[in-house]
């Protein structure tokens, strides 16, 4: 993706620190977090996005949570939760489905591409770097490229099951 974004931030290992994340995510036209999302059951806006240890002294826990981004301003056109389970949420009467995907819409932004089951690691590099060229290169409209990039891995004999091109799904604003 850094051909596609060269001038974009990348934090990764421990610059992956959920303080940052928060202070600089409204920044940002597109948002990508490839790492580990938790969904809890029991208390949906405890659902997460794991990200580095914590600095010791510092306030945060390593987990983007979703009452925590329900509580941020973005003006991102697009997040991107490359991670398991994503897109599971519990439904509350008059609320709707609560998760991760509610608390962004929350937060302002129009569009997720989400994960409705664990994904592969593998597989789900190659998905995002062909959806992002559809996107970026391509110009397509979010959901034609996403659509695209599935039906590519689809098409590869060693990739043709669901399970590995068909995790992924646009919520939201589909142009």
């Amino acid at each position: 993706l850094r051909r596609l974004f060269p001038t974009a931030a990348v934090l990764t290992g421990k610059a992956a620190q959920e303080s940052d994340a928060k202070r600089r995510a409204s920044g940002y036209r597109y948002l990508h977090f490839a790492t580990h999302g938790v969904f809890n059951d029991a208390a949906p806006m405890l659902s997460s996005l794991v990200l580095a240890q914590a600095a010791p002294g510092s306030p945060e826990d390593g987990f983007l949570t979703a009452r925590e981004i329900f509580e941020m301003d973005l003006s991102a056109e697009m997040v991107v939760l490359s991670a398991c389970n994503t897109a599971r949420g519990v439904r509350r009467t008059g609320d709707g489905v609560i998760g991760l995907t509610w608390a962004l819409f929350a937060a302002g932004c129009p569009t997720q591409v989400v994960s409705q089951w664990a994904v592969d690691d593998a597989s789900t590099a190659t998905l995002m770097e062909r959806f992002y060229t559809g996107l970026v290169r391509d110009r397509l409209p979010k959901g034609a490229a996403l659509r695209r990039a599935a039906l590519s891995l689809a098409a590869d004999p060693k990739r043709r099951h669901p399970y590995f091109w068909a995790p992924f799904i646009l919520v939201g604003d589909w142009r």
